[in-house]
């Protein structure tokens, strides 16, 4: 068995199989065309690798990585996002996913400033655990929508043209840091706009507000209006504020966000989160897996 670049003709296919499991509500071809163009925007291009864990010309497994700029101890770094882990169901249970996912960390801890691979688990911490990936917090912030929010004098809305990258934080000594980038984004901006496009779901004019150079970031998520990104050491309470009106004036009911070191406390009911586990994988000793502490929404994917 070996592991192996996963075609885009492979890809779509596994588009089509895994339908029933990801499709999220949308038909067949809808699922299929999302997928498709998702892969094809401009992050996407730059950062994901599809992957095909394959005995002969047989697909066992496949899965996608995410290659994203990151800082280990204050230095330049590399890590990995991984998503889309699938087996068909005629043949789980025989360790092929697993067996993947080793070949895929010793493959990349090679890779000149290898760091971590890192992942949002929607099963079992332990099926992961197994394999050295380790959890992180899970807890989410949720304001009701409000109508009536004021907003501050000196408040802007941010169109999606606007998207700029943050500064990579500078994390102590073994810890891990991984930058909201302009492109993550424009990614998740993306999976929104598919979205909206394929299931008639109604979108925001803007996609957050900024108050000189702190900001939030938000897209539509179900009945929410889900933060992607806040950076607001002082003005945090007036940035949700413009969340939680466009969340009214979208018809949403609550405004969510991903608890990160910093949320300014009384901003939102704390909720243990359902799915989307944050774990990493160090891909070397000098990496603690406890140091990778601020994960926003944002990196999801």
């Amino acid at each position: 068995m070996q592991l192996r670049a996963l075609t885009e003709a492979e890809a779509m296919q596994r588009d089509h199989d895994n339908h029933p499991h990801w499709g999220g509500g949308l038909d067949l071809s809808a699922h299929v065309r999302r997928e498709a163009g998702l892969r094809a925007g401009w992050w996407a291009r730059q950062a994901r690798e599809g992957w095909a864990w394959v005995e002969g010309d047989r697909i066992l497994s496949t899965c996608e990585t995410y290659r994203v700029p990151a800082r280990r101890s204050g230095e330049a770094a590399v890590a990995w996002q991984i998503a889309s882990v699938y087996t068909a169901p005629e043949l789980r249970g025989q360790g092929h996913a697993s067996a993947m996912l080793q070949a895929l960390a010793a493959s990349l801890a090679a890779a000149p400033g290898a760091a971590a691979l890192t992942l949002y688990s929607d099963v079992a911490p332990a099926i992961y655990a197994r394999l050295g990936f380790r959890p992180r917090p899970a807890v989410d912030r949720r304001l009701p929508a409000d109508g009536a929010a004021a907003l501050a004098p000196d408040l802007r809305y941010l169109a999606e043209s606007e998207l700029g990258p943050d500064h990579c934080p500078h994390p102590p000594v073994g810890a891990l840091a991984i930058p909201v980038t302009a492109g993550i984004l424009d990614w998740q901006i993306d999976h929104a706009r598919w979205l909206a496009q394929l299931a008639g779901i109604r979108r925001a004019a803007r996609c957050g507000a900024r108050i000189g150079d702190q900001r939030v970031i938000w897209t539509e998520h179900g009945d929410d209006l889900l933060i992607l990104h806040l950076h607001a050491p002082t003005r945090a309470a007036d940035l949700l504020a413009a969340a939680a009106r466009t969340a009214a004036e979208l018809g949403l009911r609550h405004v969510r966000g991903w608890e990160v070191p910093g949320w300014p406390e009384g901003q939102g009911e704390r909720v243990p989160r359902v799915g989307a586990l944050p774990m990493i994988r160090p891909l070397r000793p000098d990496v603690d897996a406890q140091g990778w502490i601020d994960v926003p929404r944002a990196l999801w994917v």
